[in-house]
């Protein structure tokens, strides 16, 4: 999993448009996490927030809870999730905006954030309801093996796991896997992405992994995901 700090520095080396710096910043964003602005969709689901420019949408986005809590009006609820959950479901008519009001900032068209994806993605519109809940089909003997991985790591203090997806005729659900760890966020970045490279077998489908500071303040829809069962608790 790409760290806010390796991201960042993809976002800078972009800066002089050459074209390998942008094939870095590509696969780097495609394993990373953004903080993105929500709003309530009225149906228990929240919907990406999009802004104008020079009248074309674009859904602005932070490497880091602080660079957006410092942008966002008072009050805006933000989330974070990983890109890939993201880019499922991307309208190319709507750009991604990336730590607009903070440095390093960049810029993806839209058609660049759906390059990012596989072939399964469908356009939907932008204010697309972001949907988390209990897996359709829990997938038991997975989350067994995680949760044994887990049990050698003290740092994690539990897990959680939920479906997320977006209301998107054609889109694949993924399953969330939430680390709660007992450090900053930088070191539950470095715990997740050690759990996503090393992810057992058994599983059919996305699986993504975040990690989660039990000491920082909690984004809506993670909240949402640790109100669900953890399939792992630290002995």
């Amino acid at each position: 999993m790409t760290t806010p700090r390796q991201l960042e520095d993809a976002i800078r080396a972009t800066a002089g448009g050459d074209a390998e710096a942008l094939a870095v910043l590509a696969g780097a964003l495609l394993d990373a996490h953004l903080v993105v602005p929500v709003r309530d969709d009225g149906q228990g689901g929240a919907s990406l927030v999009t802004l104008q420019r020079d009248g074309a949408p674009y859904v602005p986005a932070w490497t880091r809870p602080e660079l957006a809590a410092a942008a966002v009006p008072p009050g805006q609820p933000t989330t974070r999730v990983p890109v890939r959950t993201l880019v499922e479901a991307w309208n190319p008519q709507v750009a991604l905006a990336l730590n607009p009001g903070a440095q390093p900032a960049g810029w993806l068209d839209g058609s660049g954030v759906v390059a990012l994806g596989d072939d399964r993605r469908v356009p939907v519109p932008a204010d697309t309801a972001v949907r988390v809940g209990e897996p359709a089909d829990e997938p038991v003997d997975f989350l067994a093996a995680v949760a044994r991985a887990l049990a050698h790591d003290p740092l994690v203090v539990r897990a959680h796991r939920a479906q997320v997806h977006f209301g998107a005729s054609g889109e694949v659900p993924h399953l969330l896997l939430a680390l709660v760890v007992d450090g900053d966020q930088d070191l539950a970045d470095a715990r997740a992405a050690a759990l996503a490279g090393s992810l057992p077998d058994g599983h059919d489908g996305p699986v993504d992994v975040i990690g989660l500071s039990a000491t920082a303040p909690r984004e809506p829809l993670a909240e949402e995901v640790l109100g669900l069962p953890p399939f792992h608790v630290r002995p």
